[in-house]
């Protein structure tokens, strides 16, 4: 099962939030910039999708996603929270292309100063391993660099493997860990980085 648990915290709740398990235990890796992607495993035909920003018409659809994916979901709240901080919160979906107004996979990210925390990311299970994933993160990548982000981080389950290498793809590294994060099995977070590099901010919908 391919998908991506980060923070799970909305922004909003993140001004009075210290998180469970705060211990981090610092490894040695460092971040790095973002490479080319790594061949995609799967044989099946890759989906192209449109990424835009998230409306509340999008609200059915995203839910359905999240609790197919999460043993923790959002509420409809949180994501409507969300939508309600446009300077600091960034809720985007993947809309294929072949299919206007359906939603594929979502993302959502917070730009404080110059770093954007991915707190939310997660496919529909029939469109996994068709590259929604690889598309949907870097349009995020690009649109938090033209925002002025000069890195990125997430939170996400260490045993979580198609995530992590999913991440790994676009340079996050590991750089701590927090024990008992996850308040449905105690389980452990793996903290990823990843610094951007200052050559180029071009707008998101270019390259």
């Amino acid at each position: 099962m391919i998908y991506i648990e980060c923070i799970r915290v909305s922004v909003a709740e993140q001004w009075n939030f210290a998180g469970p398990g705060v211990l981090c235990e610092p490894r040695g890796d460092e971040p790095r910039k973002p490479g080319k992607m790594s061949a995609m495993s799967s044989n099946r035909p890759k989906m192209p999708v449109r990424i835009r920003e998230m409306r509340e018409a999008d609200l059915d659809a995203v839910l359905a996603i999240e609790v197919e994916a999460f043993p923790v979901p959002w509420s409809a709240a949180n994501f409507r929270s969300e939508l309600n901080f446009p300077g600091i919160s960034h809720l985007l979906v993947a809309e294929p292309e072949d299919k206007p107004g359906a939603v594929a996979g979502y993302a959502c990210y917070s730009l404080t100063v110059d770093e954007a925390h991915i707190t939310n990311f997660a496919i529909r299970n029939d469109h996994r391993r068709r590259g929604v994933g690889e598309q949907l993160l870097l349009s995020l990548i690009k649109r938090a660099k033209f925002q002025g982000a000069c890195s990125a981080t997430l939170e996400v389950r260490v045993s979580n493997e198609a995530a992590t290498g999913l991440y790994s793809k676009f340079g996050f590294a590991a750089a701590a860990t927090r024990k008992g994060y996850y308040p449905d099995n105690k389980e452990d977070a793996l903290v990823m980085w990843v610094l951007f590099g200052s050559e180029d901010r071009d707008s998101p919908e270019s390259g």
